[in-house]
């Protein structure tokens, strides 16, 4: 009798845990949307989550070897300054 008390009481025990676990784990909703974005004027391609918080910086200079570009697959497929 003793000892099967102490297996429901090890056996509640161990679904409390389990549910409590499973509780936490589904509960969890920290989704991230990431968007594209441009940044001009030489279009730049980033990506970030929202809200999309960058600052202006204004470019003075041409990118490297400015008329040539490279394929680049991240985010998406485009073409960028090197």
């Amino acid at each position: 009798m003793k000892g099967t008390i102490t297996n429901w009481v090890f056996t509640i025990v161990l679904l409390i845990i389990i549910l409590t676990l499973a509780y936490y784990i589904s509960r969890d909703t920290n989704y991230e949307h990431w968007q594209s974005y441009n940044q001009q004027p030489f279009d730049y391609i980033k990506n970030g989550s929202s809200p999309l918080n960058f600052y202006i910086r204004n470019k003075y200079k041409k990118p490297y070897r400015y008329p040539l570009k490279f394929y680049k697959s991240y985010p998406y497929p485009n073409m960028s300054n090197y």
